[in-house]
């Protein structure tokens, strides 16, 4: 019906709303390369919340999972702040040091 296919594209717009939020996040504090899928892909199956690829969450998991990367965000840009660790690197877009 109508109100069936007027739902589901509501849903669907919410869907791809959330998801975009979630890339655009990780990208922003270094969890999706610009360049490649490996690393977010690697991240979301095994340190998300329901440790499963992007596309499989539903909507009520995916705003779960936006709430950890708006938290993780957070813990990001507080550890940005200080200089010297991987945050502050990456925020600043300076090369880590070799250890060696």
């Amino acid at each position: 019906s109508l109100a069936e296919q007027v739902i589901n594209s509501k849903t669907n717009d919410l869907l791809k709303r959330h998801r975009s939020n979630i890339l655009t996040i990780a990208t922003r504090i270094g969890i999706k390369e610009a360049d490649s899928w490996i690393k977010f892909n690697n991240w979301m199956l095994h340190s998300s919340t329901c440790k499963k690829r992007l596309n499989d969450h539903n909507l009520e998991e995916l705003q779960a999972l936006e709430r950890q990367f708006r938290a993780a965000e957070s813990n990001y840009n507080a550890s940005a702040k200080k200089a010297g660790n991987k945050a502050w690197y990456h925020k600043n877009n300076f090369s880590i040091p070799s250890q060696s």
